[in-house]
């Protein structure tokens, strides 16, 4: 599992983008291929700017908090986590779990952070997508030079009522974050429930 996650955001936030493409589109309603770059490139350039210091790990959460997170399907990756949990929730659960399962993806991305330095990631080209296509897969390939290849695959959703993309899901070396996040709370969620989850997830 850290592996996985050290790969996935490694891939983000700590990379060179090349783009097998031509001209990058900059309307507000990006493409997903577009959407991908163009985000590691804002978190790149911001990145890049912090100093070692006591405060790192908070400025990291900061700039993930104000410039990932708003491209980020939150709200559907923490409702797929309570899977059957869901319909027997109410709304306000539904709010407090979104909340701290954002906050937990914030300090997993914090963490996973700290640990690399630049590597290579080429996005793929993507055919055109049909104005009915609701998910989408984004193709790329981390590049190293002492490491194989790895292959990363994120997953987008298209809300319907603004048209804009937001990623819910990476995968690498054929394992999901967001399916490891559904087996992660899956035991707590049966055993305990909603609440006691949203109390264990809020202390870590």
């Amino acid at each position: 599992m850290a592996r996985l996650i050290a790969i996935l955001f490694f891939t983000i936030f700590m990379t060179n983008i090349s783009i097998a493409s031509d001209a990058i589109d900059k309307s507000i309603v990006q493409p997903p291929q577009v959407l991908v770059s163009n985000l590691s490139e804002r978190l790149i350039e911001q990145l890049t700017q912090l100093k070692d210091s006591e405060q790192r790990k908070e400025q990291i959460e900061l700039i993930i908090s104000s410039t990932l997170l708003p491209h980020i399907d939150s709200q559907y990756a923490a409702y797929s986590v309570l899977g059957k949990h869901l319909k027997k929730s109410s709304k306000i659960q539904r709010s407090r779990f979104h909340l701290a399962f954002r906050e937990h993806l914030v300090t997993t991305y914090a963490n996973a952070l700290a640990q690399f330095s630049d590597q290579n990631l080429i996005v793929q080209p993507h055919k055109k997508l049909s104005p009915t296509k609701r998910m989408v897969t984004v193709k790329a390939k981390l590049v190293a030079t002492d490491a194989p290849a790895v292959d990363i695959y994120f997953k987008l959703r298209k809300n319907q009522k603004t048209g804009q993309w937001k990623v819910y899901d990476f995968v690498a070396e054929g394992i999901s974050l967001l399916q490891s996040k559904k087996k992660e709370f899956a035991g707590l969620l049966n055993a305990s429930g909603i609440d006691e989850t949203i109390s264990f997830i809020e202390k870590q």
